[in-house]
């Protein structure tokens, strides 16, 4: 006798990893009953599961996480209030304006009043105008023809001056009598000196020659020396006094400011 053994199936992995898939998806549509794996398997899959040599746990579908068919859901919290359009947007409050601090007046120093410019005290001058020399011949020509050869240059005229006449007489008669001939005296006197001793208070310069026989000469003589000439040309001289010694032919011209 022949005995026939009913075929069975088995199934792999790869077969319930599509079932689980098949399961998920009827999970997600919304089927209110929960399929079972069961359901889609052949009558005789019990009798092919119990003969398997595998042992497979028995498959259940997991819970899905959406929400219950008819559950109603979390209330949502209100919307913010909005103002209603015709309000005013609000305005941020100004800062308070900064008060202007009060200054206190402001002490003004005395004012100074301006000193009064001191005027440099003037020493009292010694006036050096005295009597006019009482000059005639050679002497009185001495004096013309220097006052020519400064209007030439443009300096004022000399003025004659008894005192300075007396420094240059005095000075050609001690050379003509001791016999020299030079600006200091024997004695070491200087003109200036002279021209004080005599009374005039403000020397200026001297001139003397010794040989010439004419005023003409003797003012060409010292035109034509450097030293002379810056004597008779100095427009700072206001005075003149000459003198003249005919013993040796002595000329002297005594300049004052």
């Amino acid at each position: 006798m022949v005995r026939t053994v009913p075929r069975r199936y088995r199934v792999g992995r790869r077969g319930r990893v599509l079932l689980t898939i098949l399961a998920t998806c009827v999970a997600l549509i919304g089927s209110v009953t929960v399929a079972s794996a069961a359901d889609f398997l052949p009558d005789d899959w019990s009798n092919l599961a119990s003969d398997q040599t595998e042992t497979t746990k028995p498959w259940r579908p997991t819970q899905p996480r959406n929400p219950a068919v008819g559950s109603t859901p979390a209330p949502l919290p209100p919307p913010p209030s909005l103002p209603p359009p015709d309000a005013a947007p609000p305005q941020p409050e100004a800062p308070p304006e900064p008060k202007p601090e009060e200054k206190a007046p402001e002490e003004k120093a005395p004012e100074k009043k301006p000193e009064a410019e001191k005027k440099p005290e003037k020493k009292p001058e010694e006036k050096s105008g005295g009597p006019a020399a009482s000059l005639s011949g050679p002497e009185s020509s001495v004096v013309a023809l220097t006052n020519q050869r400064r209007a030439d240059a443009g300096c004022g005229q000399l003025s004659t001056d008894q005192r300075l006449a007396n420094a240059a007489q005095g000075h050609v008669d001690d050379m003509a009598a001791n016999g020299y001939f030079a600006h200091n005296s024997q004695d070491g006197r200087t003109f200036d000196q002279r021209i004080r001793a005599a009374g005039y208070p403000s020397p200026g310069g001297e001139n003397i020659a010794q040989g010439q026989q004419s005023a003409e000469e003797v003012v060409q003589a010292w035109m034509d020396s450097p030293g002379h000439r810056r004597n008779i040309l100095d427009c700072s001289y206001k005075r003149i006094g000459t003198a003249l010694n005919t013993n040796g032919m002595y000329w002297a011209q005594e300049f004052g400011r």
